[in-house]
């Protein structure tokens, strides 16, 4: 089923690449470059000259906001803005249960990412403070986070 989920994906990219905003994927693109040019290069160098990392991500959200607005991106090339973003959270309410199927692969994908994350963590830092990790109590403390 993932596999079938890719490929249609993939074909889908595919049969849009005439419909792309190739202004919006060049932005993308040096932004993409630009992070990964400062993890690599920059950050390494900073981190031996200052306790304080360079902020790219922040940085790169200022300038493009900043070119959003006096380049008129949206109106001069068509690319979209996240417009206004709604404060405080959402009233709580039980989805419909005909979701399940649709979402069950990746919430289980989540799940497997957050315990993985969780627990290589705590790993971490037992290693540092030398004591030992339970990967049983764990996993009941991020159920019981959960609930």
């Amino acid at each position: 089923m993932l596999y079938s989920v890719l490929f249609q994906t993939v074909v889908e990219i595919i049969k849009n690449i005439p419909n792309a905003n190739w202004t919006a994927f060049a932005i993308s693109a040096i932004a993409c470059v630009v992070i990964a040019l400062n993890n690599e290069i920059l950050k390494p160098w900073v981190s031996k000259r200052s306790r304080v990392p360079v902020p790219i991500e922040l940085l790169a959200i200022v300038i493009g906001t900043l070119a959003s607005s006096f380049g008129n991106l949206k109106q001069n090339y068509g690319i979209s803005l996240v417009g206004t973003i709604p404060t405080g959270l959402p009233d709580a309410n039980v989805p419909p249960i005909e979701l399940l199927p649709r979402i069950a692969l990746d919430a289980f994908t989540i799940t497997m990412v957050t315990y993985t994350i969780s627990m290589s963590m705590a790993l971490i830092f037992a290693a540092k403070e030398k004591y030992e990790v339970d990967a049983n109590q764990e996993l009941l403390a991020l159920v019981r986070f959960a609930l």
